[in-house]
């Protein structure tokens, strides 16, 4: 999925013709000149059309397929929120994060995998506010007693804000060598996915029946890392749904990129499913 050269030829043209276009309707609405003539004069009605010729479409699925839904009707067909912030009991109180504390260090301590030793443990503690706004704090502690107490006044002052603290653990770190993931060859380039953790997140979701649309131009449907990924498209080039371009190829492929099919890369939500 290469990047595509984009003309802006196409943009300055529409540009021309979108201010020529309202200086034309303004002209059409405007009073008739002044006139010598006593007698009235007829101004011509004129009215815009009120259709449009309609796009090619490929219908969407439908809602009880399960492939894919519009956020907009999910939120309004479903009794949860999209955003599911934790309730009161998957909140840790001050004992407990203090406990969670006692664990994430000896942790830190025992496993080779984790970094840090017994001189300089570095423990990382979340909270979320009322909109589910993550707070992430970090200390560096050399004893268990100091982890404890660290954490313990973290926690403290986090529920005295009306934050609720969600998790205490030790750092963690991503490795980049090789496919630590998944087994698609590209994987280790895509700086993006690494700085930015998102398969951290895939054990909750990977964001299946989600949609996301593509207004770009043109998805590859046979491309061999978004083979099956879109759900429905529509053309509003003329050009037909069928038709493609590298850019909007590239972008779907950041997006859902099929993940361990041991080709190309592998996208940041690769449970989506897209709207070409």
């Amino acid at each position: 999925m290469s990047l595509a050269v984009f003309d802006s030829n196409f943009l300055r043209k529409a540009g021309f013709a979108l201010p020529a276009a309202l200086l034309l309707l303004s002209a059409c609405g405007a009073a008739p000149p002044p006139s010598n003539d006593p007698s009235p004069v007829p101004v011509p009605t004129i009215t815009a059309p009120t259709t449009t010729v309609p796009p090619s479409v490929q219908p969407l699925p439908s809602a009880a397929s399960g492939i894919c839904r519009p956020l907009g009707t999910a939120a309004s067909s479903s009794s949860t929120s999209l955003t599911q912030l934790p309730s009161s009991s998957d909140s840790l109180s001050v004992n407990e994060a203090s406990s969670e504390a006692t664990a994430a260090f000896i942790y830190a301590v025992i496993d080779p995998n984790v970094p840090g030793d017994s001189d300089s443990v570095a423990v990382v503690v979340t909270s979320v506010d009322s909109t589910g706004r993550p707070q992430i704090q970090q200390v560096t502690v050399n004893s268990l007693n100091q982890a404890r107490n660290q954490v313990a006044d973290i926690a403290r002052n986090s529920i005295d804000q009306g934050l609720q603290v969600v998790s205490v653990e030790p750092e963690l770190t991503l490795r980049t060598d090789g496919s630590p993931v998944t087994n698609d060859p590209g994987r280790p380039s895509q700086w993006a996915l690494t700085q930015f953790s998102f398969e951290s997140t895939w054990p909750r979701t990977t964001g299946t029946g989600v949609c996301v649309a593509v207004v770009d131009s043109g998805i590859a449907l046979n491309h061999v890392d978004l083979a099956g990924k879109v759900a429905a498209s529509a053309d509003f080039s003329g050009e037909g749904v069928t038709s493609y371009g590298d850019h909007a190829t590239h972008v779907a492929g950041i997006i859902a990129a099929i993940a361990n099919n041991g080709q190309g890369v592998v996208g940041a939500s690769p449970g989506v499913s897209l709207l070409n």
